[in-house]
């Protein structure tokens, strides 16, 4: 069956007339009668019983017409799904440096899908829950566990933290500090005096380059010093007492929702 007989029928039952379906739906007269017609045909009954004076539905239309109205609903439901489906979609992520290419392959679908477009904040973690507090990006990712309400979180991955150095250096080198977030500080309060605490830096780029110039050792991430571990450029260290896994945090506005569900 048509939709658009179908709403002609719903309408000419609502207001009992041809003519002011026809004005309402902005056809002629006669397309109205031809789809009403046509209706009938594929039902095999009559639905309206006419006059000079009025058009009333028979007792076959009145049976029918909870069906068809219902038809009707369902048909502009599943309009809106499809509109939404083919909506193009955006979506705003914040994440401090260090942390995208630990969860880039979690956004790779919505990164590579037509109907989306993405946008990628970078800053401090800091920097991050207040685009999340205000509403500037719809998901982000840190290391910092939320504590201001209105945030929502869950733990995304845990991340063992690595000792490394340039393969050229002692072991006893200069310690680049980097905070990886609370827990990793307060571990570190307590392994400090086992470590020449020579520079402090605050940006995840600045750290690999300085590591790459031998100018000291540091934590960092085991998936990001992989790749230089394995190219036989860097070197692990040991350390009698391992720092505490680094948790990273997908967190979301509680007003607005988590955009995407858990990726984990």
């Amino acid at each position: 069956m048509n939709p658009e007989s179908i709403r002609t029928f719903l309408l000419v039952a609502e207001t009992q007339s041809f003519t002011k379906t026809a004005d309402v739906m902005r056809v002629t007269q006669s397309t109205v009668t031809s789809r009403i017609q046509t209706l009938e045909k594929e039902l095999g009954i009559t639905l309206f019983a006419r006059t000079k004076r009025s058009v009333e539905l028979t007792e076959a239309g009145r049976s029918i017409y909870p069906l068809l109205a219902e038809s009707e609903r369902l048909w502009d439901k599943s309009r809106e799904i499809a509109a939404a489906a083919n909506r193009h979609t955006r979506y705003t992520f914040g994440a401090t440096h260090s942390v995208w290419p630990m969860v880039v392959d979690c956004l790779q679908p919505l990164l590579t899908a037509e109907s989306t477009s993405v946008e990628c904040k970078t800053g401090h973690s800091i920097d991050v829950l207040d685009w999340v507090k205000k509403g500037l990006v719809d998901l982000g990712f840190v290391y910092v566990e939320p504590e201001e309400q209105g945030i929502e979180y869950v733990i995304l991955d845990r991340k063992k933290l690595v000792l490394v150095q340039h393969v050229s250096l002692p072991d006893d080198a200069p310690f680049l500090y980097n905070s990886w977030g609370y827990e990793f500080d307060s571990w570190f309060e307590q392994a400090a005096e086992t470590f020449d605490k020579k520079v402090v830096v605050d940006q995840y780029a600045l750290l690999i380059e300085l590591v790459h110039r031998g100018l000291g050792k540091t934590y960092l991430p085991e998936d990001l010093a992989r790749p230089y571990l394995t190219q036989g450029i860097w070197r692990k260290l040991a350390h009698s007492d391992e720092p505490p896994p680094l948790a990273i945090y997908q967190i979301w506005s509680a007003a607005a929702g988590d955009p995407l569900g858990r990726f984990a």
